[in-house]
């Protein structure tokens, strides 16, 4: 390709290639608000395996600092975790489950300083069938 009919071709195409001005509020850079939220837990796994990656999606008033644990019986926290929201309130724990940790039940609470909320989560080993 010459130089001339390449700035002919990108100059058709440069439209389609520059940064947008206005970025979608999820990408927005986002800090952190000294609020009291209401929680919602959108997605999580039934079951995550011993040494894999447990993701948790939610939602919340943007800015909101949130904390995440697990435990076996709503008292001793066995993994923890905080984060904040970005500016469209969507919030996500990527927490990895360490080889230490035993299989069987528990419950995920997450809570943004107001109203927590909770799901169960099993814990199996990674041999252990589907």
């Amino acid at each position: 390709m010459t130089l001339d009919k390449f700035y002919r071709s990108f100059a058709r195409t440069r439209e389609e290639v520059i940064a947008q001005t206005d970025p979608p509020a999820a990408i927005t850079p986002a800090s952190r608000a000294e609020t009291k939220s209401r929680v919602v837990i959108d997605e999580s796994p039934e079951s995550v395996e011993i040494d894999a990656q447990l993701v948790v999606l939610g939602r919340t008033e943007p800015g909101a600092e949130c904390s995440f644990n697990f435990s076996r019986d709503g008292t001793i926290v066995q993994l923890q975790g905080i984060t904040f929201a970005d500016q469209s309130g969507h919030v996500f724990w990527l927490i990895t489950i360490p080889s230490r940790m035993k299989s069987g039940p528990g419950i995920v609470t997450v809570t943004c300083g107001d109203e927590p909320d909770t799901v169960a989560l099993e814990i199996i080993s990674p041999e252990a069938p589907h």
